[in-house]
């Protein structure tokens, strides 16, 4: 489309990623859309958070790198695409960095969702605090918590602080052992028989 927009966190990124430092992704609305995410520089090991977007014949991608204080901490980050300037930013801690000659981001049918790409499967080893989008591009001082947004503000579109949510329902779950499955216990992408839960053991 052709509206700005903001995407807004903060992560935990950690020293050692367990399933790799590659692709960490923050949210995405598809490869061919928008995409925020940590990832390791190709030719180096320094890490970089990346946003990035697909304009219907390319894509365009601003980084900024993390320094080592930057890591196992919680750190403020921001993406986004600002169409008054043709402008995609990417924001880190009080610093941007900008791509200019962006006119247009391309739609998708895909949901933007956080710590996955719905169109590439890539997922994530970051931890989130919060995550926010916004129907504008941010300014710095906005960012910075300079000039104050609250959840009330038009321009909010979503707004998640997850360590003021909880699960209502503490009921235990019980187990249903004579619900059937089929589980995988052979070689050659064979499928045994339809079993009953409780008698399946995985190999």
């Amino acid at each position: 489309g052709e509206n700005s927009f903001t995407f807004e966190s903060e992560i935990y990124v950690p020293k050692a990623f367990q399933n790799g430092d590659e692709f960490n992704m923050i949210a995405s609305k598809g490869d061919h859309g928008a995409a925020f995410r940590v990832t390791k520089d190709q030719n180096s090991t320094a890490l970089k958070v990346s946003f990035y977007v697909y304009t219907g014949s390319e894509w365009v991608e601003v980084n900024k790198y993390l320094s080592e204080d930057q890591l196992d901490t919680w750190l403020p980050v921001a993406g986004g695409y600002d169409a008054d300037h043709d402008t995609v930013f990417v924001w880190v801690a009080g610093e941007r960095e900008s791509e200019t000659g962006v006119t247009n981001v391309a739609a998708t049918d895909y949901d933007l969702t956080l710590g996955y790409c719905p169109e590439t499967k890539r997922d994530s080893d970051l931890t989130f605090r919060s995550f926010r989008v916004y129907g504008k591009a941010l300014s710095d001082a906005e960012l910075a918590g300079e000039t104050h947004v609250t959840n009330t503000d038009p321009s909010v579109m979503l707004w998640y602080d997850f360590d003021q949510y909880g699960y209502v329902d503490e009921t235990p779950v019980e187990i249903d052992t004579e619900l059937e499955m089929t589980v995988y216990q052979g070689e050659e992408g064979k499928l045994h028989e339809t079993i009953p839960a409780g008698e399946g053991k995985t190999t």
